[in-house]
Order: C-alpha cells, then sequence, then structure tokens
C-alpha cells in the first residue's frame, strides 16, 4: 500500500535530488565563471602583447621621407630617415644650396608609445666655408675619413674637365687639406661656371651612387665623419617628426612614412 510516510520519503528524496543538482550546476557557473576570467586576463595580456608587436612592426622596418619644416632663404632640407628591424637606424639630409650633406648610422630606443631617442654617429658628410683663397680650391678632410677616400675627383662645369686625388699620400698618411689650383676661365663668377663638382668613392645608403656635391663658387669644401647626435622624435599616425628641441643643423622637420 502507498502510504503517507512513503510519500514524504519521495518528496525529501526529490527535493535533495533537486538541491545536489542546484549546488552542482552553481558549482560549475562558478568555475567557469573563474576559468572565463582567467581565459580574459590571459587574453587581455595576448591583445596588450600583439599590440606592442604590431607597434614595432609598424614602426621597425620603415622608412620616412620628407623636409625641414622652417622656410629658409637658402632652401629647405631633405632628410630621409630609415629604421631597420634591428633597432639600428640610418638617416640623411641633404641640401641643393652649397651640396650639404649628412649620412648618420645609429639606433632608435623607444622612451614610451610615440616618443623615441635617436643617437647616431656621422659615417661621412660635405659642408661649405667661406673662401678667400680664389686661386686655389681647398678641400678640408677630417682624418677619420681621409684614408677612406680612393678617388676624390673635381670637376668643372664644362662636365669633361677634371682632376683625381686621394685622401692620403704616398706612405698612407690621411692629407688635411687638399689645395687645387684652379682654372679661371672655367671657375668664376659667371654664370654656368660658377660651380664645381666633387665627387667621392662612397656610395649612398639608399641610391648605391657615387656621393657627389655641388659647390658654389667663393666656397670652399669639408669632408667630415665622427660627429655625433642624439635627439628625440614623435612616431604616429604614418609621421616622424622632431619635438621642441634643437638638432643638427637646428631645423625641425616632419617626414611621412613611404612604400619601399
Amino acid at each position: 500500500m502507498y502510504s503517507f510516510f512513503h510519500s514524504e520519503v519521495l518528496l525529501k528524496e526529490s527535493v535533495a535530488f533537486e538541491n545536489l543538482q542546484w549546488t552542482k550546476f552553481r558549482t560549475f557557473v562558478y568555475n567557469e565563471g573563474i576559468a572565463d576570467n582567467k581565459s580574459q586576463t590571459k587574453l587581455r595580456k595576448l591583445i596588450f602583447i600583439l599590440a606592442l608587436i604590431l607597434a614595432n612592426i609598424s614602426v621597425f622596418g620603415q622608412t620616412f621621407i620628407g623636409t625641414s619644416t622652417d622656410t629658409i632663404d637658402i632652401g629647405t632640407f631633405n632628410i630621409t630617415i630609415r629604421i631597420n628591424k634591428d633597432s639600428t637606424t640610418n638617416f640623411i639630409y641633404t641640401r641643393d644650396y652649397q651640396g650639404i650633406y649628412g649620412e648618420y648610422i645609429g639606433r632608435i630606443v623607444k622612451l614610451d608609445d610615440t616618443l623615441y631617442s635617436i643617437s647616431a654617429t656621422m659615417t661621412i658628410g660635405q659642408s661649405c666655408q667661406k673662401s678667400f683663397n680664389l686661386d686655389k680650391f681647398s678641400i678640408s678632410l677630417d682624418k677619420e675619413i681621409a684614408t677612406q677616400l680612393d678617388m676624390i675627383q673635381f670637376e668643372y662645369s664644362d662636365g669633361k674637365t677634371r682632376k683625381q686625388f686621394r685622401g692620403y699620400d704616398s706612405m698612407g698618411n690621411p692629407i688635411r687639406t687638399l689645395l687645387i689650383p684652379v682654372d679661371k676661365k672655367l671657375f668664376n663668377m659667371e654664370t654656368g661656371m660658377d660651380f664645381i663638382t666633387i665627387t667621392i668613392n662612397r656610395k649612398q645608403f639608399l641610391s648605391d651612387k657615387f656621393l657627389t656635391f655641388k659647390i658654389p663658387y667663393g666656397s670652399a669644401s669639408r669632408i667630415e665623419a665622427g660627429r655625433r647626435v642624439n635627439f628625440n622624435v614623435v612616431i604616429k599616425n604614418g609621421e616622424l617628426y622632431t619635438t621642441d628641441e634643437l638638432l643638427l643643423f637646428d631645423e625641425p622637420f616632419r617626414l611621412k612614412i613611404t612604400e619601399e
């Protein structure tokens, strides 16, 4: 016979079963929540790491090209900075007037999300000075670079008359100053004859062509190396630009990323 006592026992067993299942469900939800939180934490860390990697990918291995941003009467500087994947940098600046040129190699260090520090040393540079000797053309050579110059070509504006020299003597000692007698019929103040061209046996890292400098009449040339610079730049939204500090040639610049 189905008694009231038996029914009460079944009811208690049913309630106990439901409570057990509810406890299991809560335990499952709780554990899954912990697992989900752990997964989310791991996911956040992964996203952060990927963001750092992507940020570096967007900067390292890229080339930025542009000009100085100050307008000056003697022309702006053309600037190229290449940031290599190993954190080394190559950069050059040029200006047509006086054949100004500087080529550097160094390293770049990230300071924060967009601010970077560049430290570099000049491997080759050319600048001009006022000359008071119009009978001879002067080329000053820094000793760090003189012995590397197997060919220094001096060429008049006619493109045919030229002379060649070296940066060192027969004993291999550096020559600090080359004094080259000039033909005043080919090099003077007259338009079209008011410049000479110097070519040296060093190739530009971008074009792989020998470096050539156009020097105006009344100037002397200086070829140098070893100058050190340290400055900060901001890299953001595909642009690289200087901070407010003065650097290099005291000219701020803004460059844009370019496809190689």
